[in-house]
């Protein structure tokens, strides 16, 4: 366990001079706002058991290049206009994805987070 520490402490501080020197590439950021209409078949069909509901939600996104890599991750705010506790199906609800994408040195293989 000892061996696995060290070799993580190791490979972490000959790391940090190549993080600290990370150049920004490029990036983008928004807001939208969006409605997801379920078709009819879809909401009779799964009425009894998730109850698909069509909902409105406000979403935030947002991602960056760097010379290490790429990052991209989204919140949704669903059914933001309704109580917290209404029906089911209807009810606030949370979503959120980071995505990540390291590259490995000039190999042409990525490490996905």
């Amino acid at each position: 366990m000892k061996k696995h520490l060290l070799t993580l402490t190791l490979s972490s501080i000959l790391a940090i001079p190549v993080i600290s020197h990370a150049e920004f590439k490029g990036g983008f950021a928004d807001i939208g706002v969006h409605y997801l209409d379920w078709t009819s078949r879809t909401t009779e069909k799964s009425s009894t058991k998730s109850h698909k509901d069509d909902f409105g939600y406000l979403e935030f996104e947002g991602g960056a290049n760097f010379s290490w890599g790429e990052m991209y991750g989204f919140f949704d705010w669903e059914n933001f206009y309704n109580g917290r506790h209404n029906k089911p199906g209807s009810e606030q609800r949370y979503t959120f994805k980071n995505t990540n994408r390291i590259y490995l040195g000039d190999t042409g293989f990525n490490l996905y987070l």
